[in-house]
């Protein structure tokens, strides 16, 4: 007994001297269970070895800015850990590092207080734990040589063991790079699977730089017919962030879409609304997607096949993309690279972007007799959802200004700015509107672009409005797949097409209804529609 009691004095004893160690480590610890929803084995060995990391530094001089640098991943992981109980993704990085300004500091502007709390945890714990490692008898070559042995032989065997268990040969060998992310993402979530992503997007950046320098061409299947009848007017309004089922069209309980409400009473037979969900959560990916030929399970004819901008030109349109976003090179972004095809742009510049700031410029560019392809891209309802709307906004939805209330106004708003497009659109007796959103929102459960398997974050509204004798219902209609009765926004492009004039043959929109069953998460993988559930 006397020795249980002199083994728990030393431990008491080495816990009270290396407290804030031990805390950095349950911290680590905290942060990889919460990463994986389960307690890992690999995961926990993850955090330990950034103990051995910490004990490096401590024993280092000039360390700090490395320490400051390993704070900011683990406050990013923790971030993610606590708020979401995942980790951070490919596509997350991706957005993040692909973000204008003023979308970022929109962003931030929700999440600001919570991720300074992990950074300033992660800063505090780490700095205070070198302080105790600094003066232990722990030596930093016995710690490099430990943390070298798990670089090289831990991690590695961890991963073939994983490989071999899971079956992965064949994912591996055929797409290494994601599959190893993967890897990596489920068995060393902590700081490991940031630099993985880094690396795969800027792997992905290569790519697209190369991907880029192709000719492209027309998909089999697709032909131009001069002789079929198409609108005058084109207006394909992309929206942000908005959630069908907060729209009072769909059913909602607020009036958030009075507009198009009336419409619907008074010009049943112009305005079809439809059960749509986009193909993926965050924006670069969904409009990828929704711009061009490419499915969730294969980006190659983003890069072979002309996009939406590109058929449109061919069908004898003049293009004008209108963006209430950042411009952002072609070689930088999906986004970006569709719209440098466009006969001329133009970008909002002000801070705070209200979206009825793109309509001076619609009437400008307007030529009434002119076949034109207006590409509006909103800012819609994106977070802060406080800065979308106005006071009419507010008198229209009154009340307490709650997440989901703003959001509301944030809709209200779209609606009336669709109203003005929509009397625009009227001027020419053949033109069409079609307004979509990139993604849905989780509006009280953590925004968008979060790996989740919520079909909230993908159910979005699809609204046509038709001023031309093209029967725009009929050839939507075609694109809704039979068994759920939805229609992927995916399909954008080739409902377009056939509205702009294009033939389509059957093989090709029953392999876009396919194809359309699939969304492209954020983890870069692709699952069936039907198998998301609610959160």
């Amino acid at each position: 007994m006397s020795n249980i009691q002199e083994y728990l004095k030393k431990a008491g004893k080495f816990i009270y001297k290396y407290k804030f160690t031990v805390l950095c480590l349950s911290y680590f610890c905290t942060i990889s269970i919460l990463s994986q929803y389960i307690v890992s084995k690999p995961a926990i060995i993850n955090a330990l070895s950034f103990i051995l990391v910490l004990n490096i530094l401590a024993k280092t001089k000039y360390s700090l800015w490395l320490s400051l640098i390993l704070s900011f991943f683990i406050s990013f992981d923790a971030y993610f850990a606590f708020v979401y109980s995942n980790k951070a993704s490919i596509g997350t990085m991706a957005s993040i590092l692909e973000t204008n300004a003023t979308e970022a500091g929109g962003v931030l502007s929700e999440v600001i207080f919570i991720a300074l709390a992990c950074l300033a945890a992660s800063i505090f714990l780490i700095l205070m734990s070198q302080r105790e490692l600094k003066e232990s008898k722990f030596t930093r070559k016995s710690a490099a040589i430990m943390l070298l042995i798990y670089w090289i032989v831990v991690m590695p065997a961890i991963g073939y063991w994983k490989i071999k268990a899971l079956k992965w040969e064949y994912y591996v060998s055929t797409f290494p790079v994601i599959s190893l992310n993967n890897l990596v993402g489920n068995n060393f979530p902590l700081v490991y699977i940031d630099i993985a992503n880094i690396v795969a997007y800027m792997r992905e950046k290569h790519h697209m730089k190369l991907y880029m320098q192709l000719e492209k061409q027309m998909p089999d299947g697709i032909s131009f017919n001069s002789q079929k009848e198409s609108p005058k007017k084109i207006f394909f309004i992309i929206g942000e962030s908005a959630s069908r089922k907060h729209y009072s069209l769909y059913g909602y309980k607020e009036k958030t879409s009075p507009f198009l409400d009336s419409l619907a009473q008074i010009m049943p037979d112009d305005l079809h609304y439809y059960d749509a969900y986009s193909p993926a959560s965050i924006t670069r990916d969904a409009l990828r997607l929704i711009l061009s030929f490419s499915t969730p399970q294969n980006i190659q004819p983003f890069y072979d096949y002309f996009n939406v901008i590109d058929m449109a030109n061919i069908a004898g349109y003049e293009t004008i993309w209108i963006s209430n976003q950042d411009k952002v090179g072609e070689s930088e972004s999906y986004i970006g690279y569709v719209a440098s095809n466009a006969t001329q742009s133009f970008y909002g510049s002000s801070f705070i972007r209200d979206d009825f700031n793109l309509l001076p410029y619609l009437e400008k560019v307007y030529i009434p007799g002119k076949k034109q392809f207006f590409a509006i891209h909103l800012n819609g309802s994106h977070v802060p959802y406080g800065e979308r709307y106005d006071e009419i906004d507010v008198k229209a939805l009154p009340g307490a200004n709650t997440k989901t209330r703003e959001y509301d106004r944030s809709l209200h708003h779209t609606d009336r700015l669709l109203e003005k497009i929509y009397k625009i659109m009227k001027r020419e007796n053949s033109s069409i509107l079609y307004y979509f959103s990139d993604h849905a929102e989780l509006v009280e459960g953590g925004g968008h672009g979060v790996l989740v398997m919520d079909h909230n974050l993908f159910d979005t509204p699809l609204v046509t409005i038709n001023n031309s004798t093209v029967p725009v219902d009929s050839i939507v209609k075609k694109y809704i797949d039979p068994e759920m009765s939805l229609i992927n926004n995916s399909n954008s492009t080739y409902i377009m097409s056939e509205i702009m004039g294009y033939d389509v043959l059957d093989k090709n929109v029953k392999k876009a209804i396919e194809d359309g069953q699939y969304i492209f998460h954020v983890d870069k993988s692709s699952y069936l529609y039907k198998d998301l559930g609610p959160k």
